[in-house]
């Protein structure tokens, strides 16, 4: 007979494994999402801004550093929010770059060139993407996701 009716039958030398049953059923979907939503809204920010922040209308032609650690920075950060989808945060920042540039217009100089451009220069966010994915393998605070 158990002591305590609320408590499960089990033997006391088996370990208590956590099945995920307690967890929100789409908790994962959701941080992917704010994941995308990060990524999406640090990268749209670079070329919306980017006179401001460079002085010049595409962000890579100004001070050297400003773009690629914006990048890498902000794709890291996006991918802490869910380390183990970390193809949300990518898809983030390519898809925030694109949806800014054709904001801007289809009068903006060399736009469909940009889009291939674009997509040949975010290696920066790949590595930002694979440093927040390694941290996120090492580092057990985000372990429930």
């Amino acid at each position: 007979m158990m002591d305590n009716p609320f408590e499960s039958p089990r033997a006391p030398s088996e370990p208590v494994h956590d099945t995920g049953a307690a967890r929100a059923p789409n908790a994962r979907g959701v941080l992917s999402a704010v994941s995308f939503a990060a990524a999406f809204v640090v990268s749209a920010s670079i070329w919306l801004f980017a006179v401001q922040l460079t002085g010049h209308h595409e962000p890579w032609d100004g001070i050297w550093p400003i773009y690629h650690l914006w990048l890498f920075g902000g794709t890291l950060l996006a991918v802490l929010v869910q380390p183990r989808r970390p193809w949300w945060a990518l898809l983030g920042t390519y898809v925030g770059q694109v949806v800014s540039l054709l904001l801007q217009g289809p009068d903006y100089p060399t736009w469909v060139a940009l889009l291939v451009i674009l997509l040949l220069s975010t290696w920066q966010a790949v590595l930002g993407a694979s440093a927040g994915y390694l941290i996120g393998w090492v580092v057990p605070w985000r372990r429930f996701c």
